[in-house]
């Protein structure tokens, strides 16, 4: 999000986009902010099927961003909600999962 904050301020400063969001025909940074698209949508979905599965929910949950309006919201309503407190069939919590093991106290 800050690379793409930083070069949008550029290419706003620069002149390559409009007051309207509109492209120039020599808008490198164009170029610039769909390759970090690109590069960058692996690692997205990959939190994002993290996430779910953390509340229990499949990957697949990923597609109701399609949905034009509520799919962007149930999503969000989705990620700020609880992950399961135990192990679900996705495994055990991140949490849980990071920490090393306890040691035996005597």
């Amino acid at each position: 999000m800050i690379v793409f904050a930083v070069i949008g301020g550029i290419a706003g400063a620069t002149g390559s986009v409009d007051e309207f969001g509109d492209l120039d025909a020599n808008a490198g940074a164009a170029v610039v902010i769909g390759l970090l698209s690109l590069a960058f949508i692996i690692p997205n979905l990959a939190v994002t099927v993290r996430r779910l599965h953390d509340t229990g929910r499949s990957g697949w949950f990923v597609l109701l961003g399609l949905i034009p309006c509520i799919g962007g919201i149930l999503l969000l309503v989705f990620y700020v909600s609880a992950g399961d407190p135990g192990t679900n069939k996705f495994g055990p919590p991140p949490a849980s999962s990071a920490l090393p093991p306890e040691l035996p106290t005597t």
